[in-house]
């Protein structure tokens, strides 16, 4: 059995092809938060600048430089894969729970809140 179909999901297709399928994590949020995959880019957006905010904690601690943090950031501006940095971005910026299932086999349904701070 499916893992999805075990909580009733349907399936949804995503719009992109080729160099441009990676955006699916950001069309997949706006899908769920407006019904259309239309405000992806926004999405994406909204995400790098709940992210920038951050800088001072995430460089560091996940960046080793300020240089490394602005290469992911403006990777992240045009179209790189989203990563677990962007969906606690996408939680936080909408105040929303984000819940992924992976096909890994174990810890394969994952949830990222917002942040209380």
């Amino acid at each position: 059995m499916r893992r999805s179909s075990c909580f009733r999901f349907r399936t949804v297709s995503y719009l992109g092809r080729g160099s441009r399928a990676p955006r699916n994590q950001f069309r997949a949020a706006s899908h769920e938060l407006w019904g259309t995959q239309r405000h992806h880019r926004a999405v994406r957006l909204r995400a790098c600048e709940q992210i920038a905010r951050r800088r001072g904690e995430l460089v560091g601690a996940l960046f080793e430089t300020g240089r490394a943090f602005e290469a992911y950031l403006s990777g992240m501006r045009a179209n790189a894969w989203g990563d677990e940095l962007t969906l606690t971005a996408i939680a936080d910026e909408y105040g929303v729970d984000v819940h992924v299932i992976t096909s890994q086999a174990s810890h394969w349904l994952l949830r990222y809140q917002p942040s209380r701070s």
